[in-house]
């Protein structure tokens, strides 16, 4: 099969909760070359494993991105459902940065800090700096609370 976009930018989005995150997700979102996964540890790792099961082999996917779900399983297949994202967040950044059927010119996703990231952020940032992953930080400053 022959996809239109061979190199796709992968991206993530790091932040906390209330920093506008949603908003930029609903402007990445509207545009039709890009995908955004949303936060990916929403549904831990038992949403995870349905989202690989279900479509690893399926059509939607380029075979790497099936071959990256796939992995995802077998890495996956020995931790509890109750495991906390720190063990297993490689394998999930790694098949859903892969998640692309060929037309999109970016795939990406939102990881919040709370959300294992936070113990993590040293190593993560090594990761996308090795992947090739552009980084976008979301850091709000309640300014009201300063002034009071």
């Amino acid at each position: 099969m022959q996809y239109k976009y061979q190199n796709y930018t992968k991206y993530v989005v790091l932040t906390d909760q209330r920093s506008g995150s949603g908003w930029l997700r609903s402007m990445l979102g509207s545009h039709p070359k890009l995908t955004d996964y949303a936060e990916i540890f929403l549904h831990g790792l038992p949403g995870l494993r349905r989202l690989a099961a279900k479509c690893h082999g399926n059509e939607f996917l380029t075979e790497e991105g099936s071959a990256h779900a796939r992995s995802f399983l077998e890495k996956t297949k020995d931790l509890p459902d109750g495991a906390h994202y720190e063990e297993f967040w490689e394998p999930a950044v790694d098949m859903m940065s892969h998640f692309t059927n060929g037309n999109e010119k970016a795939v990406g996703f939102k990881w919040m800090m709370n959300q294992g990231l936070d113990n993590k952020v040293d190593e993560a940032i090594d990761y996308f700096n090795e992947n090739n992953f552009k980084v976008v930080i979301l850091d709000r400053q309640n300014l009201l609370r300063q002034c009071i």
